[in-house]
């Protein structure tokens, strides 16, 4: 029976992220209206990198709370980041471009974020060959109970190459441009 509550609130961890963006998203754009955006997005990014870094160095043994805390702080970073990235960049255009400046970044962040999960399945996977494992073991998800720390430590190797970039978001926040005037 406590095995099942485990996975049962395990299941239920990834919302923390969920619920913290909708919950501070508003208050992010409201904030970044008043002082501007690089603050909040530079911040938000070290939310970011510092919740990647504790997802990494998660164990077999995390308990729900250990997953939602970090997931928790990647939403708080993530309502930090977006709401006032967004502001700042259809701010930043003509008015008569709005539109395309807006389909332009949901287009560079699809495909930013397609990109990103096809690097990180590459790293792992790559990972997990050079352990030993065969292309079938990698595949089936049933092998993985077989070699958990095979996997996990995979799995943290690739959040950790994956937060180098990250780590780049927080400069690209610090040393952007300040708040430019509206064109008409």
């Amino acid at each position: 029976m406590e095995d099942a509550q485990k996975k049962a609130n395990l299941g239920l961890a990834p919302i923390a992220n969920s619920v913290v963006i909708v919950m501070f998203a508003p208050l992010a754009g409201w904030v970044s209206d008043r002082i501007g955006s690089r603050l909040l997005c530079t911040t938000g990014a070290v939310c970011i990198v510092t919740a990647q870094f504790f997802i990494a160095s998660l164990d077999l043994d995390a308990t729900a709370l250990r997953v939602m805390v970090p997931l928790a702080l990647t939403g708080l970073g993530w309502a930090m980041f977006n709401s006032p990235n967004q502001s700042a960049i259809l701010g930043s255009v003509p008015k008569d471009k709005i539109g395309a400046a807006s389909g332009m970044t949901v287009t560079t962040g699809r495909i930013g974020g397609a990109s990103g999960i096809a690097f990180a399945a590459a790293i792992f996977t790559y990972g997990l060959a050079a352990a030993g494992l065969s292309q079938e073991q990698i595949e089936s998800p049933q092998a993985w109970s077989a070699a958990p720390d095979i996997f996990l430590k995979n799995f943290n190797h690739t959040i950790h190459f994956i937060n180098f970039f990250t780590l780049l978001s927080v400069f690209f926040s610090a040393v952007r441009g300040g708040k430019q005037p509206a064109h008409s």
